[in-house]
């Protein structure tokens, strides 16, 4: 009976422990998954914010210096106003 209230206890804490330690890293597990989510969305967007940069220099200097000649179009649909 003894040995049967000992294993009861020590079961008891173990399961209490591996409890407090689900809850413990459960709601820290948001932020350690959200940091490598974060970095990937910040890399590609400071990636396409560069790329959309440095094509706006290009066409300004390009543009500035006469090395680009303007091609002027009609509007879509606008030939269909008289």
């Amino acid at each position: 009976m003894e040995d049967n209230l000992v294993e009861g206890s020590i079961e008891a804490i173990f399961k209490r422990a591996v409890e407090n330690l689900i809850e413990k890293f459960s709601g820290s597990s948001v932020p350690i998954l959200g940091i490598p989510l974060g970095v990937m969305a910040n890399h590609s967007f400071m990636t396409a914010v560069t790329v959309a940069a440095q094509r706006v220099f290009q066409f300004r200097w390009l543009r500035d210096h006469q090395q680009l000649q303007l091609i002027r179009q009609p509007l879509p649909g606008a030939e269909l106003v008289s």
